[in-house]
């Protein structure tokens, strides 16, 4: 687990579990007409928390703090040649082309009206 998500755990969890003890502690103290569903919305909210912060903290003290992958950044890419350069191809330009039925028939008419 990294140091970022570490600490997102920790916050977020965290709030959670304050905002839904917070909930419940109102709701049985100004006993509203829906405190039942208030202390069942905190509840969750504490679950949710105290789960999230501890499976963190429990991840954590398993394997520890590790090193995020190494940034696309770094990572040597392989350059291509751009399109549209006459050198992006080894030799001669005329053996590097590749004719086409539409090229043969071209070349046909071309031909014919000479």
């Amino acid at each position: 687990m990294t140091k970022g998500r570490f600490v997102f755990r920790l916050i977020t969890g965290g709030y959670l579990a304050y905002l839904g003890i917070g909930l419940i502690k109102d709701a049985l103290t100004d006993m509203p007409e829906n405190y039942v569903w208030y202390t069942v919305a905190g509840a969750v909210f504490a679950v949710i928390g105290l789960g999230w912060l501890l499976t963190g903290v429990r991840i954590f003290l398993k394997e520890g703090f590790q090193e995020p992958d190494a940034d696309p950044e770094e990572e040597e890419v392989e350059e291509l040649p751009e399109e549209g350069h006459d050198d992006a191809l080894p030799g001669n330009k005329e053996e590097n082309m590749v004719e086409t039925a539409e090229d043969v028939n071209n070349i046909e008419k071309a031909g014919e009206e000479e």
